[in-house]
């Protein structure tokens, strides 16, 4: 879907938008205090920023005829990702959750850039 060869692809679309879904699991995942609730809050901020810079530049770099296909791979797997993530930290502890979300992410990363 996206060239995985071009060095602008990976800057501009691909290191943002695992960027972003890394952080929503790293939110997850984390045991956050009371005390750091504004951490959290700025954190999910940055995060939203990334995720909707990352879809900004694939919507300018990516070919027209793929765009909507890689949107609605993208949103579902967001989707899929996150609450897959939360029903596994809830159950387990944080680190089996990451872990869980990493090889989601592997296996997203392999079929977004064919």
């Amino acid at each position: 879907m996206l060239n995985s060869i071009n060095q602008t692809i990976y800057k501009k679309c691909l290191f943002p938008l695992f960027f972003s879904l890394f952080g929503s699991v790293w939110l997850y995942c984390w045991d956050w205090d009371k005390s750091e609730v504004y951490f959290e809050i700025a954190i999910g901020i940055l995060i939203l920023g990334f995720f909707i810079y990352a879809l900004r530049n694939i919507w300018i770099y990516a070919d027209q005829n793929i765009r909507s296909k890689l949107y609605r791979n993208i949103a579902v797997f967001a989707i899929m990702l996150n609450l897959s993530t939360y029903a596994v930290s809830i159950v387990f502890q944080g680190v089996i959750a990451f872990i869980f979300a990493v090889f989601m992410m592997i296996g997203f990363w392999n079929i977004i850039t064919r």
